[in-house]
């Protein structure tokens, strides 16, 4: 892998292009990072939602109207829908699937090149 973002892109299938861009933290930790399984609940999720969004699906229950403990009205959102988390649950899989694969050609093309060396 020549880009170390190849392997997102090559899991969405071309559908997500990794670009550098400049990240701003306003609050938190002065150096917030995800880790692979975050990055890829992520994508899942991302995916998910872009295809819920494309068919007109909704992907949460109906917002509601709480008050809480000042007695003002605010607005909760409502949980994803049992049809979104199955579907993200299913990308998630597949994006799973996909990086396993390419971490193992990765690691037989390495194997290649040290067998090549020694020969």
């Amino acid at each position: 892998m020549t880009n170390k973002f190849e392997a997102i892109e090559k899991a969405s299938k071309g559908g997500i292009t990794i670009e550098m861009r400049p990240v701003y933290i306003i609050n938190g930790a002065p150096c917030a990072r995800l880790t692979e399984r975050a990055a890829l609940n992520k994508l899942a999720s991302l995916i998910t939602q872009r295809e819920f969004w494309k068919d007109s699906r909704p992907t949460n229950e109906p917002d509601m109207l709480v008050k809480n403990e000042n007695g003002d009205e605010v607005i909760r959102r409502g949980k994803p829908t049992e049809q979104f988390m199955a579907v993200k649950e299913g990308v998630y899989i597949g994006l799973l699937d996909t990086l396993r694969k390419e971490k193992e050609i990765a690691k037989l093309e390495k194997q290649y090149q040290a067998a090549n060396e020694k020969s």
